[in-house]
């Protein structure tokens, strides 16, 4: 894996753990969507 599948990953994970303990923040809710598509797509390319 190259350092931005690993990102790609982590980010992914945080993601959950994110959601997971707050979903409330407009702001947080608002970047986790700009970088959903990179994750997923990172994701699938693995």
């Amino acid at each position: 894996l190259n350092s931005r599948s690993d990102l790609a990953l982590i980010l992914g994970v945080l993601k959950r753990y994110r959601f997971a303990e707050e979903s409330d923040d407009p702001y947080t809710m608002h970047l986790w969507s700009q970088i959903d598509p990179i994750v997923v797509g990172k994701a699938k390319a693995i």
